[in-house]
């Protein structure tokens, strides 16, 4: 029996790993409420590649190494044990669905690059894991085959499914690599990968950006254009975000917590002592809210502020025990 709400097989495929990057790509914007050092350096060669094949224009693009968050353990114990990003609610369909594929992006996944256009709410996504691509294939021709239209673009089997007027596509060029997003993002990217036509690696600013990230290899995001949108109020938080161009945040995975960085460029006409003075005064104001919170005081106290490259870059380091904490205040399960 169908039911309106039910999401086709093949959506919940590439749903998998998807929602465990927007799930960790969360605390890049909730890590940057609490945090704003060396420079990463230049890009790697698998991250020129990913980036290669995402949008040049890309209003925001993150990375997220599940490896090594993996291998320190720190974003398992954040999540209290639990890395599966659906909860309760559909836990035995995907169980049943990672059993008919053998893909648990729990363990499988190595590691995600994500664009977005937030004006527009669509995005891609380039994904490195560890799948059988025929296994997959085979078992959407099985469970759904009216759920999604297999088709092959560029000669890279593909699917497409539509939902609600929406064509969401998802690709797998080899048994190591994903592509999803839109139909029309899904495309572009098996267009680039065919073509060599040029990508968010050719966008100079773009990556003057993403070498600012202090944790290249681990976790980052760049967020451009802001130009003070979602800016109101006169706390310190929204002044820094009226003046802000872009931002970059990265983050350390290790055993004993997070390791995190901000890099904040202001925007045209604002001068980076003014960001600088905005940001020691937001650490201060959370300094006051925290005297009840040992851990997160500490935390507060180990903060860094300063001006670099005409921007301001703010380092700071999470422990393990700010999360227990946080998990013990959150929703009771």
């Amino acid at each position: 029996m169908h039911h309106a709400h039910r999401l086709p097989l093949s959506v919940k495929l590439a749903a998998l790993p998807v929602a465990l990057a927007l799930l960790i790509a969360g605390l890049f914007f909730s890590g940057c409420q609490d945090t704003v050092a060396e420079v990463g350096g230049p890009a790697s060669l698998q991250t020129t590649q990913a980036l290669d094949l995402l949008p040049a224009d890309a209003e925001m693009i993150a990375m997220v190494d599940l490896a090594s968050a993996r291998k320190s353990g720190a974003v398992d114990r954040m999540m209290g044990g639990e890395m599966s990003p659906f909860g309760r609610d559909g836990s035995d369909e995907m169980d049943r669905l990672i059993r008919l594929t053998g893909f648990d992006p729990a363990e499988d996944v190595d590691r995600i690059y994500v664009a977005a256009d937030p004006a527009s709410e669509s995005g891609a996504m380039v994904l490195y894991a560890r799948f059988d691509r025929q296994r997959i294939e085979r078992v959407i021709a099985d469970e759904a085959p009216e759920e999604a239209e297999r088709t092959e673009i560029e000669g890279v089997p593909a699917w497409i499914a539509r939902e609600d007027g929406e064509a969401f596509a998802f690709a797998l060029p080899n048994d190591e690599m994903m592509l999803a997003g839109s139909e029309a993002a899904v495309r572009a990217m098996l267009t680039r990968l065919s073509t060599g036509a040029p990508g968010a690696a050719s966008n100079a600013d773009l990556m003057a950006l993403v070498q600012k990230a202090r944790h290249p290899e681990t976790a980052w995001a760049v967020v451009r254009g802001l130009q003070g949108t979602g800016a109101s109020g006169d706390d310190p938080m929204s002044q820094i975000s009226g003046v802000t161009e872009s931002m970059v945040t990265s983050f350390e995975f290790r055993a004993d917590g997070m390791g995190m960085d901000v890099f904040v460029l202001p925007r045209s006409g604002a001068a980076a002592s003014d960001v600088a003075d905005l940001a020691s005064g937001a650490v201060s104001a959370m300094r006051v809210q925290a005297k009840d919170e040992p851990a997160l005081m500490d935390a507060l106290d180990g903060v860094e502020v300063r001006e670099e490259a005409g921007g301001v870059r703010v380092t700071g380091f999470m422990p393990q025990s700010i999360f227990a904490e946080a998990r013990a205040y959150g929703p009771q399960r």
